[in-house]
């Protein structure tokens, strides 16, 4: 299984020392989704990490900014449409039915979400019945052309109850973003990574 990572949506100390860290670490991906910074601000944390990570860094919501920095991937959000791209196409997804639609067998990976209560998010509830979830996996998943990773409230207590479902990986943020510096943020992402690894 992967492990992904999503940025926190605001301004956390030491973030980029963190992402260097982590990617340094085997991060296997990080999507960068910055909704509410400017284009600059963007590109001041893009460049403050060194390029040859650029190829596993994915940009949500913005296909001409991702290619412009040289960056390996795309983001779509669930209303938006896939454009066609040379750069990894992933998408966001919150209901199984949208899954097998034929626009998404361009992807490489999707996120589906939330499988368990928000970490980051107050009051954000699981959206699936995890049996339902475990038989869709079990019976629909092959029909899909791409990865499919679990995002929402994941951390290390429940990473064995992901991959009894069938997913290909999981995408953090809440788990690594609620510590408060770039050892203890390391630390955590090493602990997840090591269930991963006995997950396997």
């Amino acid at each position: 299984m992967d492990l992904l990572l999503i940025t926190d949506p605001n301004y956390p100390e030491k973030e980029e020392e963190s992402l260097v860290q982590l990617l340094d670490q085997g991060l296997s991906r990080l999507h960068i989704r910055k909704p509410d910074w400017t284009n600059i601000g963007i590109e001041k944390l893009v460049k403050s990490i060194p390029v040859e990570h650029y190829s596993k860094i994915s940009l949500h919501g913005d296909l001409k900014l991702a290619t412009d920095l040289g960056l390996g991937g795309c983001h779509f959000k669930s209303d938006q449409k896939i454009l066609a791209s040379s750069l990894r196409k992933s998408k966001s997804f919150h209901h199984l039915n949208e899954l097998l639609e034929v626009e998404n067998r361009v992807l490489d990976y999707g996120f589906i979400s939330p499988i368990f209560d928000s970490i980051s998010k107050q009051g954000y509830r699981a959206g699936f019945d995890h049996q339902a979830l475990r038989n869709w996996m079990h019976h629909d998943k092959r029909q899909l052309g791409f990865s499919l990773y679990a995002l929402g409230g994941i951390s290390r207590s429940n990473i064995l109850k992901v991959k009894a479902m069938g997913f290909d990986g999981v995408v953090m943020m809440g788990e690594i973003w609620k510590e408060v510096d770039v050892a203890s943020r390391t630390s955590a992402f090493k602990g997840i990574n090591k269930e991963l690894i006995h997950a396997r």
